[in-house]
């Protein structure tokens, strides 16, 4: 008959093979050394993207320009406007088309004999680039603004307040919170 003999291992035999086996498996993991890789930014085209989809159509939502007499340097009055904007073209790299505002409401110490009815459009060009709108320049009296887009939404912000001189006094338009700009 066949008899087991127990057999016991002293706890510092246990700790030996413990560390054999741990110095072995980090011997393989230094035999191949992490190599660290630069990674460099590439255009939509470079990455085989696509530009959102869909982005080519009409956005509206509204936009609060407080203006600033610079003669005086105060605030004096804030101009509410639903904004449009209708992207026409598409690129990878840029958006055109035109932008229209209508009059709202205005508060402060002054008046306006702006009329509820969109305005002519003006015309527009931005960068775009990932999620990302730059340089979409209103000219002179609404200013240059930045933001992000997704298919359906347009979040701008003005980085450039727009700029006014009517002879008797020079001021700014701001828009002192983001646009955001909803797919119709």
């Amino acid at each position: 008959m066949f008899r087991l003999i127990p057999f016991r291992l002293s706890p510092f035999v246990l700790i030996g093979t413990f560390a054999g086996v741990a110095a072995i498996a980090a011997g393989a993991f230094f035999a191949f050394p992490f190599i660290p890789h630069q990674f460099q930014p590439r255009t939509i085209e470079q990455q085989k993207l696509s530009a959102a989809r869909d982005l080519k159509g009409t956005f509206e939502g509204a936009i609060t320009f407080m203006e600033s007499n610079t003669t005086s340097g105060t605030d004096y009055c804030k101009h509410s406007y639903s904004m449009r904007m209708i992207i026409e073209n598409l690129t990878n790299t840029k958006i055109s088309g035109t932008l229209a505002f209508k009059f709202e409401s205005i508060t402060g110490r002054c008046s306006s004999n702006e009329t509820n009815v969109w305005g002519n459009p003006v015309a527009f060009t931005a960068s775009i680039s990932g999620s990302k709108i730059t340089r979409l320049d209103l000219g002179a009296l609404q200013g240059v603004f930045s933001g992000s887009f997704t298919t359906d939404t347009i979040t701008l912000n003005q980085n450039t307040p727009g700029r006014y001189d009517n002879g008797a006094s020079q001021g700014t338009y701001t828009a002192k919170t983001p646009v955001n700009l909803l797919r119709k």
